[in-house]
């Protein structure tokens, strides 16, 4: 005999588990088995890969979307852990994990990343030369990545003469030997400007960009952008291309002082260590599976290193490095330094240009707000609003019951009315799967295996396996102080 309540007491919560509201699954039925759709029970199978090839999802993007304790870190493991251990549509693939939080003892991924043979890089302790030649810079992207180091110092854009000077000293950089390149010997030569460096710069790197910024445009334009969105990366390309009007030779050597100006001060500030070369970024990025460990470093040189990043995965992605970029990159934090101007810019660009590669980006966050920074039609703005354009697919976990944020999920994600109404009310780890503009939300749960459990469990997911449906935790204290038993999720246990 077992004890059972009656099936129509149940909190809300719980009854939205039960209630025939989700549809019977998705047109595409491969991949790997995730969980189950609910309620049916039918397996749910999930892979992006062959999902974007047939036609399902228009990118490998993705977004989770929740706050704390409705499972997102959950999801992001379950389907990391499968994906990477089978490949899937995909095949063997390299992993990045970015780990922001601890959990324990430990980073929040740790067990994740021991069960998937990743190198731990702590980023906090690391002392990088971002020019190092192994990682393959073209001009481009060598001149836009010293370009956001000067802006990050100024905290303005670099216009005029000065923006002249900069470029012409990444063109006597380029111009040495490549062993030599960093920001020290960028510095260097920012002291040191002559007017015939002006003139070699018009007749070398000038000219060799002008195939790069042709080559991003139309891959740009191949992975997803509006005509405003390939416009607007026209101008800011230009403005890098085109001699600026009325600037002297005098002036552009005189402005060379600035730049070096910049560069000493990023240096002998808190960058210092993390930028002065001792370490090897190209081992980092070229292993197979890494977690990079972002704990202990500031939010402001997070916001910095993180835009480096993003540069040096689109340089990987124009000159065909595979071995420099993932195939599979989780990152539910990344939305966190969208308040700065060159992280937006970089991650935009980024998520953009990735949809024409093989890569599964899993991004985390609380609401589609999180990306919009600034006002309404800002720069910024307008960079966390292509973000959530390019995004292919969304798990949306328990979401806030209010009117706005409610009526842009629905409008932007093309829900029912009852699916409104049902998310503020989803139990936790259920999600609203929907997969690119076609196919209906529909509900699935991660269901995961006994071996998977010591892989995912958070603060949040323990705190879910102790207390039971429909109870809150203060009436199990009271259990155990009167009793001298405290419930377990499997059990009880004598305290």
């Amino acid at each position: 005999m077992s004890i059972r309540a009656a099936h129509h007491r149940a909190p809300t919560a719980q009854m939205t588990t039960a209630h025939p509201f989700g549809g019977p699954g998705h047109s595409y039925r491969g991949g790997m088995p995730m969980g189950i759709y609910v309620p049916s029970n039918e397996d749910w199978y999930f892979d992006a890969f062959q999902e974007k090839a047939e036609g399902i999802v228009p990118s490998l993007n993705g977004l989770v979307l929740g706050g704390k304790g409705v499972g997102k870190s959950t999801g992001f493991k379950e389907i990391a852990a499968r994906l990477a251990t089978i490949g899937a549509g995909h095949g063997l693939m390299r992993i990045a994990i970015n780990d922001h939080k601890s959990e324990g003892e430990k980073s929040e991924y740790a067990k994740l990343g021991e069960f998937l043979g990743c190198d731990v890089y702590d980023i906090a302790t690391r002392s990088v030369n971002i020019f190092e030649p192994r990682l393959e810079l073209g001009e481009l992207n060598t001149l836009e990545m010293a370009i956001m180091l000067c802006e990050h110092v100024a905290k303005a854009p670099l216009i005029g003469s000065p923006f002249d000077a900069l470029k012409i000293a990444v063109s006597r950089m380029m111009a040495t030997e490549p062993t030599l390149w960093s920001i020290q010997t960028l510095m260097k030569f920012g002291l040191s400007l002559t007017p015939d460096d002006i003139d070699a710069y018009y007749t070398g790197l000038h000219d060799r960009m002008r195939g790069q910024i042709a080559e991003r445009i139309t891959r740009y334009a191949e992975s997803g952008a509006d005509r405003a969105q390939v416009e607007g990366l026209e101008m800011s390309l230009a403005a890098i291309y085109d001699r600026s009007d009325n600037v002297s030779h005098q002036e552009i050597v005189q402005s060379g002082e600035h730049i070096a100006s910049l560069l000493g001060t990023l240096m002998e500030g808190k960058y210092g260590r993390m930028l002065g070369g001792g370490d090897s970024l190209y081992d980092m990025l070229n292993q197979m599976a890494i977690i990079k460990d972002w704990r202990g470093v500031s939010k402001e040189a997070v916001s910095l290193m993180r835009a480096i990043d993003h540069r040096l995965e689109i340089n990987a992605i124009e000159r065909g490095l595979h071995n420099l970029y993932p195939n599979l990159e989780l990152d539910d934090e990344d939305h966190q330094s969208m308040e700065d101007l060159a992280y937006a810019r970089a991650k935009a660009l980024k998520s953009k240009i990735s949809r024409s590669v093989r890569k599964l980006s899993l991004s985390g966050s609380h609401r589609f707000s999180d990306y919009r920074k600034g006002g309404i039609g800002s720069e910024l703005w307008s960079y966390g609003q292509s973000i959530l354009d390019d995004m292919g697919f969304f798990l949306i976990g328990t979401q806030p019951n209010k009117k706005e944020y409610l009526d842009e999920l629905q409008d932007r994600l093309n829900i029912s009315d009852l699916d409104r109404r049902l998310l503020p009310d989803l139990p936790p780890r259920i999600f609203g799967l929907k997969l690119g503009e076609t196919e209906p939300l529909t509900y699935v749960r991660f269901i995961p295996t006994p071996i998977e459990l010591g892989l995912i469990q958070t603060e949040s997911a323990n705190e879910d396996m102790v207390n039971r449906p429909g109870l809150d935790r203060s009436k199990y204290e009271r259990v155990a102080r009167e009793t001298g038993f405290a419930l377990k999720a499997g059990g009880s246990s004598h305290v």
